[in-house]
């Protein structure tokens, strides 16, 4: 529910936030800055795992291959990871509508976390 509810905005807190945007630049290029520093970071620890992400262009989430970790599923592999890990990826299979086997190989990281909270992932990976 909560992934839901973060990005499903409602129409008038959607206006109202158009009206400070242009007042709070300042706030908006050190945001931008840090959510790139973010996601850089993950980028990088996720090929380090042995993950093929693709970088995003706009968006709190980026999209890796995993081949070279696991033949499973998405769905498995996923839960192979919350297990053993304790880290949580989304399975990107549900996204496909007409071409389901095409998200099967496929997990979604999301980066719009703290770093403390990234870091703790990067040592759960680091024995994979």
């Amino acid at each position: 529910m909560h992934q839901w509810v973060t990005f499903a905005v409602n129409h008038p807190i959607q206006l109202a936030f158009s009206k400070i945007l242009p007042i709070s630049a300042d706030y908006s290029r050190e945001f931008c800055a840090e959510m790139e520093k973010r996601r850089d970071y993950l980028l990088a620890r996720a090929s380090e795992w042995g993950f093929d992400p693709i970088k995003p262009e706009g968006s709190y989430f980026f999209m890796a291959t995993f081949d070279r970790l696991s033949k499973k599923s998405d769905m498995d592999f996923m839960e192979e990871l919350i297990k053993k890990k304790q880290v949580a990826l989304i399975p990107a299979s549900p996204f496909y509508l007409s071409a389901i086997d095409e998200g099967h190989k496929l997990l979604r990281f999301n980066f719009v976390k703290s770093m403390a909270a990234l870091e703790q992932a990067d040592k759960n990976m680091r024995s994979l």
